[in-house]
């Protein structure tokens, strides 16, 4: 019995001290060591894109699904748009989480010359080229941090479903006969 009230007396101190040890002064909080990632970006980070509908361009275009990497802050459409549409003039809507300023730059179409565009989603009228290289960079409210995002809209090159070789490419027949037809698999 003395063993086990020994053992229990010990456990009780040792818990006493751990405990006693932690009761720092709660406004001395220390980040070191700490991954604190996602409250920083949180105030920063862009939490919808999509681009407005225009059935002159695309029928569907506003159902374009858009992946947003907080990682790597960069936005794309995975799955791409069909060959020859035209990204030179899209109209974009933007979420957040409470930023203080949205900033597009972008090349104009035209003129080929760099652009600003400060966006607001009530006043949002500007199109965008997205033929060439876009970043949005988004402003905290208390204008401490700022993240810049790549975003790329992407078409495809060719058309879906086909295949086409630049040259023939045979081999003679192991029996030296000539074929009559060809078939592709």
């Amino acid at each position: 019995m003395k063993k086990l009230f020994a053992k229990t007396a010990i456990a009780a101190i040792i818990l006493g001290m751990g405990t006693s040890a932690c009761n720092e002064d709660s406004s001395t909080f220390s980040t070191e060591g700490l991954d604190i990632s996602y409250d920083t970006n949180s105030n920063t980070a862009i939490t919808s894109f999509s681009i407005k509908a225009n059935k002159k361009i695309l029928t569907g275009l506003d159902s374009v699904f858009f992946t947003i990497d907080l990682n790597k802050f960069s936005i794309f459409n995975a799955d791409s748009l069909p060959k020859g549409t035209d990204v030179s003039k899209l109209l974009v809507n933007i979420g957040n989480s409470g930023s203080s300023k949205i900033v597009i730059k972008y090349t104009d179409y035209k003129t080929q010359e760099k652009k600003e565009l400060e966006y607001s989603s009530s006043n949002n009228t500007d199109s965008i080229n997205f033929l060439d290289e876009v970043t949005v960079t988004v402003t905290s409210l208390n204008e401490l941090q700022t993240k810049t995002y790549d975003i790329k809209v992407n078409v495809h090159k060719t058309e879906p479903d086909s295949l086409c070789w630049g040259s023939v490419q045979y081999a003679p027949l192991p029996s030296g006969g000539t074929p009559t037809a060809q078939g592709t698999a």
